[in-house]
């Protein structure tokens, strides 16, 4: 039953995804390239709304969602909060990053992050022993940080472009890009083996339980103040994954060489007296 499950909900993802990629190759056919510099292709996607051709299906999916999360997610989320100490909540979260590192690792290599992977390893290792088993940042105190990634920041960071905005039933927003890449990310989740997908849906996902509870407070200020709920969210989900693969593309090594500023020309010398 739950390898049927698992096999439903990536099939609808890549038929969403799918669906997404050809409303948005129709939409652009009989449009004219932009002239644009391949290296610059990318970057002129942050700011820029980001395409969602299927909109009407997005917000049948996430009013879905939204129900799943204000009668089953919250109380839930309430009760553990109630019921769990902050520094043991602290904890589990510690735990679920810390089994998450191999995630991390592979895609901070795929980045040429190397000096980020190197630490993520060591971190992952100080965890997993001194800090039994991530219960303790063992690793923060010695000076290392286990830099969380992801294969669609990965595809990101190599210039491809986000596509279209895309609502996953029970998971959440993404985007075309990012919803391949977390199919991609889930061959190295130790997660997927431990719980299967409604493992996954229920306790880490994006719509899961340890992370719905750790930004319950950001999403109950975001609903509060947005005239149209849905828009906000695609807003706030699209804006901060394009900044932060912004952010990571203009510390690859290339990039860093091609924006330092040339050396000042040496003054000349003054004439001799």
């Amino acid at each position: 039953m739950r390898a049927t499950i698992a096999r439903a909900a990536l099939a609808l993802l890549l038929g969403l995804s799918l669906v997404a990629a050809s409303a948005v190759a129709e939409e652009g056919a009989s449009a004219p390239e932009p002239d644009i510099d391949v290296e610059d292709e990318y970057t002129t996607e942050l700011g820029e709304p980001v395409p969602d051709p299927i909109e009407s299906l997005n917000r049948e999916f996430f009013q879905f969602n939204d129900q799943v999360d204000q009668y089953l997610l919250v109380p839930v989320t309430n009760a553990y909060r109630f019921a769990v100490p902050t520094f043991v909540r602290m904890c589990i979260r510690r735990v679920f990053r810390n089994i998450r590192s191999p995630v991390y690792f592979v895609n901070n290599l795929l980045q040429f992050r190397f000096h980020d992977a190197a630490e993520t390893a060591a971190g992952f290792v100080l965890n997993s022993t001194a800090g039994v088993g991530g219960l303790f940042d063992a690793a923060a105190e010695a000076g290392w940080e286990q830099h969380t990634s992801d294969f669609g920041q990965t595809l990101g960071v190599h210039g491809v472009q986000s596509g279209p905005y895309l609502v996953i039933p029970l998971l959440g927003p993404s985007t075309v890009r990012d919803s391949v890449g977390d199919l991609v990310d889930r061959a190295f989740d130790p997660f997927t083996y431990f719980f299967g997908m409604g493992g996954l849906i229920f306790l880490g996902t994006s719509s899961g339980l340890v992370t719905r509870e750790a930004n319950s407070d950001a999403l109950q200020a975001l609903r509060s103040s947005s005239v149209d709920y849905y828009a906000a969210m695609r807003s706030a989900f699209t804006q901060n994954r394009e900044s932060q693969i912004a952010e990571t593309r203009s510390r690859l090594p290339w990039r860093r060489q091609a924006q330092a500023p040339a050396p000042a020309a040496a003054a000349p010398a003054p004439p001799p007296d």
